[in-house]
């Protein structure tokens, strides 16, 4: 091949010098009738100036000639070859376009400097005596060439093809070295482009093509691509018109030097650590200048070849970006991707989280995400592109010996996320237990405004059975979560959504199936020398014990787990009409309600209708009704059906009680029926267990769990879904096992049931707009303090209290600073107000004191700001004006004035004032011309004084 090509390029050295030196060698007279007279400045005048013909244009002629100047990417094909191609390539390359084009110059002037532009090739066409000739140059040297006005000539340089054969010094040696450019050309393409299509065509990107991937030899030649190619330089041979193939090449090469330098302009963009071009004079932006101008040079050149092209391009690009084939190019595209990714994510970093834009963020613990599929598949329709979904798993044992285990599920987890287009991202950790895992994933995950918010895991379906140590890590994760501020969603399927056992199951059967397939091929007489699939496994299958083996069928592993497998898969298909039932009993912060919203937004719950039920009291259902109808259309939520349960707090059945207190009965402590000593004993040895005084304290609660799920079961049996709010236990409270009954007694025989609760701190917008609201009988944002009471709690204290007349005094808390309102005595008139940061008032100044509270007096009423006693007795401290109004959700904040001579000195948690509420009223405003006359009359100050 090196012999070949150093050949090739003396043979074209060679025709240059001939063409040179035929242009000084006099011409005879055949070559004159041609049009050839050597060098004469009048021709060269003459052929200067442009003059196109035949319907001919610059870019038409540009077209023809560029692929002639398209060796450009000759040196990068044989970088390979190079001892320096860093510093060769750019050297060699721009040297090589210099050479090139000086050569194409030098030939272009030597040819119009000696060969008019048409010719008759007659000898006789000479100027005869007497007669005139102003046609071309020809004239100036005896020759009359008009008769090619009239008609199309032969010869000259618009229309001899062979021109340079008649210039050159021996006319055959151009003949030679045209006919070796050409086949050593064809040839290297012919070669070349096959291996290259064959490339492609194993990276299987496009599955037509993969026929040409297959190999033949030793050497692997894709013969088919040889084949291919031939075919298509056949058909462009056969159209036989240099002029029409030239535009359809220049057109193909213009497109792919756009893509090159667009590819070059996106690298340096993309700001990639591994694109480092060596050369210093390069420029991103002129690779762009380049792209845009090979695109337009195009379009000048054959504009509906140009859409042809680009069609085809953005065809096959389109087809990679949906079928995603299983290729790493490490493209420009990925370092784009990543850069926006981290900028994006650093400018939601920089912005203050709103409600508005509140959505729920899913941690899933789902284990490996392949063995609960319903709980991931509930989890991506509330997230697919809506939010962010993490699955993660734990893994418990020693990190060392995990480390490789937990390297390959973090890579085949995810892939398989990504195979069954899950919009997710898999993580896992290795902890000494689960629950620290758990505490790692909650305050570790995500990154800046991208981490989660939301935790979703499943109900622990065996926590009746299962060890005290597991019960208690279960709920430890769920304190845990509300810890850091996470909302909670929890699913339960009554079939169950672990899954786990039926993949191990089928895996071992396959494995099993497999070794039998073998074992028979064995006995069917295959010989040890053998080739195929029997002798590619031998060796492993020979060290196998048995010989025969029992391998169940897959029909009956599935009809053991068929109900467990359908419910697996229940919301991976379209659900069809049925109803989403949303019971929103208590200030959950909304999250029962969004839920709900999103999944109808999904093309498998479309169908599905929202109903929603609530609590009231029964001479306010209507009421009710329109509230709740006012709040959805306000926020365009659609609602089949509102119901206002009004007997939510009644005794349940007798049955429905029995069953639960036999279900607790074997966590139970039964130290009441117990001497003192021997009660004490008791709870020492078993602190897990549900006490007799904590059943009696919390037995309103625990009423309301088993009469709701008498209510799930009465209205929502039919339900495609169940949302319910979720109650909740304040830590160190209520014991594991309890809490556990209560989740079990409330989503017991129900269909797929969601409990939801968002966290105290985080507040949703349907929730913000709902304090006109009264609190027993629906949600609202304001809560007189959430830190101390459990909703559900509060939701029954405070129905109670309204129906009794009760006036409440609703505050919030904004930061971890602030403390709660109290009153000095039980007929104080005013609640006391704490300062939430530190201050220094100097003398005869006065500084804004802040509460960090929310504060919502109660209707018909204003809070009035006003000054403790011993602050101005002792310290000369005042407090300006202040007005709380009833509809003001800002900080409270307190004005303090210093008449002292002393910097005052005010600490965190000091009281600066007291809030009074007192009643008023909303008169409407009328103008009148004049005013009815009283005794005082205009008497202003000491009008009614006797002095």
């Amino acid at each position: 091949m090196q012999i070949g090509r150093t050949k090739q390029n003396r043979e074209r050295r060679a025709t240059k010098v001939n063409v040179f030196v035929g242009t000084v060698i006099p011409s005879t007279k055949d070559k004159q009738s041609k049009g050839f007279f050597s060098y004469q400045a009048s021709i060269m005048a003459e052929n200067f100036t442009p003059e196109f013909r035949d319907g001919e244009t610059f870019f038409s002629v540009f077209a023809i000639f560029f692929p002639a100047a398209t060796g450009i990417l000759a040196g990068a094909n044989i970088s390979g070859d190079l001892k320096d191609p860093q510093g060769a390539l750019p050297i060699g390359t721009l040297l090589a376009i210099v050479i090139t084009g000086l050569t194409y110059l030098g030939i272009a002037l030597c040819v119009s400097g000696t060969v008019v532009r048409d010719a008759t090739g007659n000898v006789n066409d000479t100027i005869t005596p007497g007669s005139s000739c102003n046609f071309s140059a020809a004239c100036n040297f005896g020759y009359d060439f008009s008769a090619c006005a009239e008609s199309k000539c032969p010869y000259g340089l618009m229309n001899n093809f062979q021109v340079m054969t008649m210039v050159s010094g021996f006319g055959p040696l151009i003949t030679a070295g045209t006919f070796s450019a050409t086949l050593s050309s064809a040839l290297a393409s012919l070669v070349s482009a096959p291996k290259v299509f064959q490339a492609l065509c194993k990276d299987n990107i496009y599955k037509a093509l993969h026929f040409f991937a297959k190999g033949h030899g030793k050497n692997n030649e894709p013969i088919r691509g040889y084949v291919l190619t031939f075919l298509i330089a056949v058909a462009f041979i056969l159209i036989a018109e240099l002029n029409v193939i030239a535009p359809i090449i220049s057109n193909f090469f213009l497109a792919s030097y756009a893509l090159i330098n667009f590819s070059c302009f996106h690298a340096s963009y993309a700001k990639s650590p591994g694109w480092r071009p060596a050369y210093k004079y390069y420029n991103m932006w002129l690779s762009l200048f380049g792209a845009v101008l090979c695109c337009a040079v195009m379009f000048v050149i054959n504009w509906w070849a140009a859409l042809l092209t680009y069609a085809i391009e953005i065809f096959l690009y389109l087809y990679v970006t949906v079928k995603k084939p299983d290729v790493n190019w490490g493209s420009s595209k990925q370092a784009v991707t990543f850069i926006n990714a981290v900028n994006n994510t650093l400018i939601l970093s920089g912005v203050n989280e709103h409600v508005k834009n509140f959505r729920p963020q899913c941690l899933v613990f789902s284990g490996a995400p392949k063995t609960r599929p319903a709980l991931l598949d509930l989890a991506h329709s509330l997230t697919k592109n809506f939010g962010l979904c993490i699955t993660c798993e734990v893994f418990v044992g020693s990190q060392t010996e995990l480390q490789q285990e937990l390297s390959d599920h973090m890579e085949q987890n995810q892939l398989w996320l990504n195979q069954q287009k899950r919009k997710a991202f898999y993580g896992a950790v290795a902890t000494d237990s689960f629950r620290d895992g758990a505490k790692s994933v909650l305050q570790a995950s995500g990154l800046g405004r991208l981490r989660p918010n939301t935790l979703m895991l499943g109900f622990k379906r065996d926590w009746k059975t299962a060890n005290t140590e597991d019960v208690q890590v279960y709920v430890g994760v769920l304190h845990d979560a509300f810890d850091f501020e996470y909302g909670m969603v929890i699913l339960r399927v009554s079939q169950g959504l672990d899954i786990s056992h039926i993949l191990t199951a089928q895996e071992e059967m396959e494995r099993m199936l497999l070794e039998q397939q073998v074992m028979e091929m064995e006995e069917n007489g295959f010989q040890e020398g053998g080739k195929g699939f029997f002798n590619k496994y031998r060796k492993s299958k020979k060290a196998l014990a048995p010989k025969v083996v029992e391998v169940p069928q897959t029909s009956d592993v599935l009809k053991i787990n068929q109900r467990l497998m359908e419910a697996s898969s229940q919301f991976k298909r379209k659900q069809g009409k049925g109803t989403i039932d949303v019971w929103w009993l208590f200030d959950d912060g909304g999250l029962t309600l969004l839920l709900p919203y999103i999944l109808t937004t999904r093309k498998k719950w479309r169908d599905c209708k929202l109903r929603i039920f609530i609590a009231g009291q029964p001479e306010r259902v209507q009421q009710d009704k329109e509230e709740i109808q006012g709040l959805l259309k306000k926020f365009r939520i659609k609602c089949t059906d509102i119901t206002v349960i009004t007997d939510l707090h009644i005794r349940p059945t007798s049955e429905n009680w029995k069953l639960f207190e036999d279900m607790i009965t074997p966590f139970r402590l039964y130290e009441g029926s117990k001497d003192t000593a021997q009660a004490e004993t008791l709870r020492k040895e078993n602190p897990w267990k549900i006490t007799d005084a904590e059943l009696d304290r919390f037995e309103e609660k625990t009423t309301l769990q088993v009469r709701l799920n008498e209510l799930l079961q009465e209205s929502s049996r039919a339900a495609k879904l169940i949302i319910v709010s979720m109650p909740i236990a304040r830590k160190g409270c209520v014991s594991d096992h309890l809490y556990m009954s209560w989740l079990e007694i409330l989503t017991k025989n129900l269909p797929p049931t969601l409990l939801s609760l968002i966290y105290r701190g985080q507040r949703l917008a349907q929730t913000r707009c709902c304090s006109s609201h009264r609190h027993g009988e629906m949600p609202c944002s304001e809560v007189t303090d959430s830190n101390s009471v459990s909703p559900v709690k509060r939701s029954r204290t405070e129905e109670v209290k309204e129906s009794r007349g009760s006036i409440m005094l609703k505050f919030a808390k904004l930061s971890e600073h602030a403390t709660a309102p109290t009153r000095g005595s039980a007929k104080a008139a005013g609640y006391d107000l704490y300062s939430a940061y530190d201050y220094s008032i100097a003398p005869m100044d006065k500084a804004i004191v802040k509460t960090d509270l929310q504060i919502a007096v109660p209707a018909g009423c204003y809070g009035r700001v006003a000054p403790r006693s011993g602050l101005a007795a002792k310290h000369f401290i005042d407090v300006g004006a202040g007005v709380v109004d009833e509809d003001y959700r800002g900080n409270v904040g307190v004005v303090l004035f210093n008449f002292s001579k002393e910097t005052f000195e005010v600490k965190k948690g000091d009281r600066v004032a007291q809030l009074v509420c007192e009643r008023i009223c909303y008169p409407d405003l009328q103008e009148l011309e004049t005013l009815d006359e009283t005794e005082r009359g205009a008497g202003g100050f000491g009008s009614t004084g006797r002095n």
